[in-house]
């Protein structure tokens, strides 16, 4: 499984992988979108959000449409705080968002319980 810094320095279009002079700030937002989401879903209480931390340490469950769901929320928390775009494109980011943390919760509900 990939490193989420790794997968959300991707999607931010960094030139590289190896450009660690934003690491810390990326990981803060990393951990702060985890926060969010361990209220909409079933976010492994232990994960401490480090450059090491893999996609599949975060949930309890072994779902992978849950998984998808929760890097799509990463990906766009971050960029909407960490580089935030403008007018209709910022509009068209927090609606998806919005859409995403939904489909999370009925995910959740439909299909993974809390272990005991």
């Amino acid at each position: 499984m990939s490193k989420i810094l790794d997968d959300v320095k991707t999607t931010l279009d960094f030139a590289s992988e190896e450009d660690t002079g934003f690491d810390s700030r990326l990981l803060l937002e990393i951990d702060g979108a985890l926060g969010t989401l361990s209220q909409l879903t079933n976010v492994h209480p232990e994960v401490d959000v480090t450059k090491e931390t893999e996609w599949d340490q975060l949930l309890y469950s072994g779902d992978k449409h849950l998984l998808r769901l929760v890097k799509q929320y990463i990906y766009i928390s971050v960029r909407i705080v960490f580089d935030p775009p403008t007018g209709s494109v910022l509009t068209t980011l927090t609606s998806s968002l919005n859409n995403i943390a939904h489909r999370i919760i009925i995910q959740k509900e439909v299909y993974n319980a809390k272990p005991e």
